[in-house]
């Protein structure tokens, strides 16, 4: 979890799209044969034997997937055997050592998800990377959260079972203090008066000081700022050896490789983020509007837990520290909210949205039933 930008909020479109695009396709121009080994088995797999002969005619930058910055690219490929259209999901990043990040950080989340092959959850392969560019497997009928047309709630009891693969079985030692400095930092830097920032602190540790025990094997390593942008949907039949629907996680920046964080903390981020993408915003009426979303994202997440015997329940000794994160991530939010100042129309729109999310965060922290019942 990031204090700051924990949350993805909408931001203005900018005009360099169409400059990224031009880059990629000459990018790809340079060093496409750099990994004709990926295509050639690509080609094997759809022709049912290797081709002699292999070239690469055109690229399209055909989409942007989600908030990632990642683009789908369609490739034409054209062998002995006949042409076919492949794909590649390519990145360029601003920096040397924020590529070969994200290449550390893919590899982590490829070994933790392995052994959930068999439940359709996957992220996906880097097949090149040099300096800042990193290009993975095409995802070539992947479609995001949003655009996938699988039924509703279905989505969200598989993006459950998507995180419970990155969480794994494992139980650990969440800390506290992590919690506790979240709280500090945070409420530090919120436009609120002193009044409100001590009230906050104290709903907090008075939480916080009832949670400590159930922190003893509720512990993970944290996907960090997840979010539904980090799903995607993949329907495909020209793979038999795999199920037909795969879940792809991607965008692993924040993965963290330390348990420190408690199960909660991505869920609730998940949702607050939908929660903010809403006509209404953060709001009491949005709050209630996940409910159902919720119930089947933390069913699907149990669905993989129940594979080994565990639940949610057993994992938090019968009680509940959903509230707490629900309200930790929308005061995050918040926060990430104030960097956004200069775009309100006023001091008093930008106040009233303010105290309007930290209100429903109040309201989590006051009262004493859990949004949801494990």
């Amino acid at each position: 979890m990031q204090v700051v930008a924990m949350s993805t909020e909408a931001k203005p479109t900018s005009n360099i799209d169409f400059d990224m695009e031009i880059q990629i396709q000459k990018t790809l121009q340079k060093i496409v044969h750099s990994f004709d080994e990926y295509f050639i088995d690509y080609c094997t797999d759809y022709f049912g034997k290797r081709p002699k002969t292999i070239d690469f005619t055109n690229f399209r930058v055909e989409q942007k997937l989600g908030v990632t910055g990642i683009r789908l690219v369609k490739v034409k490929i054209t062998t002995n055997l006949g042409t076919v259209e492949g794909s590649l999901a390519v990145k360029i990043y601003e920096n040397v050592k924020d590529a070969q990040n994200m290449v550390q950080k893919i590899d982590i989340l490829l070994n933790r998800v392995f052994n959930f092959a068999v439940y359709g959850i996957a992220t996906p392969q880097v097949i090149f990377h040099r300096d800042s560019v990193v290009i993975m497997e095409g995802l070539s009928y992947a479609l995001n959260f949003t655009t996938q047309l699988l039924p509703h709630l279905t989505k969200y009891f598989l993006a459950g079972r998507a995180l419970a693969g990155v969480h794994g079985f494992k139980t650990g030692h969440a800390q506290s203090e992590r919690y506790y400095a979240f709280v500090t930092k945070t409420l530090e830097y919120l436009p609120i008066s002193d009044t409100q920032k001590n009230e906050l602190r104290d709903l907090f540790a008075s939480h916080l000081k009832n949670l400590e025990s159930l922190f003893e094997t509720s512990g993970t390593m944290a996907f960090g700022d997840f979010h539904p942008g980090n799903i995607l949907f993949n329907i495909s039949t020209t793979h038999p050896k795999y199920p037909l629907l795969r879940i792809y996680l991607i965008d692993p920046e924040f993965l963290e490789e330390q348990v420190s964080a408690d199960r909660l903390e991505d869920i609730s981020n998940f949702f607050v983020t939908e929660m903010i993408s809403s006509p209404l915003g953060i709001s009491e009426e949005t709050l209630l509007n996940i409910k159902p979303q919720l119930t089947q994202f933390l069913r699907g997440y149990e669905s993989i837990l129940l594979s080994k015997g565990l639940n949610i329940r057993s994992l938090y000794q019968q009680k509940n520290p959903l509230n707490f994160h629900l309200a930790l991530s929308i005061v995050l939010a918040t926060l990430n909210y104030t960097f956004m100042q200069d775009l309100h129309e006023s001091e008093a729109h930008f106040m009233a949205e303010v105290n309007k999310r930290l209100n429903v965060a109040r309201r989590l922290l006051t009262t004493t039933t859990p949004f949801i019942k494990f």
